[in-house]
């Protein structure tokens, strides 16, 4: 599901290196992610950074539907016990 298929992405046809960044996490009391923040950033092999929003929105999509993540009830409202601010490095070997 998270690797840049050719026909959806072509443009990552040569990525080396995918880092999703993850924040503002918001979830409800069953540990469903309600809504968050995510960030691509795509590394080819000379480790050059650029930003992907079309994978980005594929990974927040596979966050929301994975459930239930671990949760905490802190200051009034539902909080992930270790999703808030997380970096997720997806490595590629072709």
């Amino acid at each position: 599901m998270l690797t840049p298929h050719p026909e959806k992405y072509p443009e990552l046809a040569n990525v080396k290196q995918i880092n999703f960044y993850i924040k503002n996490v918001t979830m409800d009391s069953s540990g469903h992610v309600t809504n968050c923040s995510v960030t691509a950033k795509v590394y080819d092999d000379n480790f050059n950074e650029k930003k992907h929003q079309g994978i980005a929105e594929d990974m927040k999509q596979a966050i929301i539907a994975v459930h239930p993540w671990k949760i905490i009830y802190l200051n009034g409202e539902y909080v992930s016990y270790a999703l808030e601010n997380y970096i997720i490095p997806y490595k590629f070997d072709y």
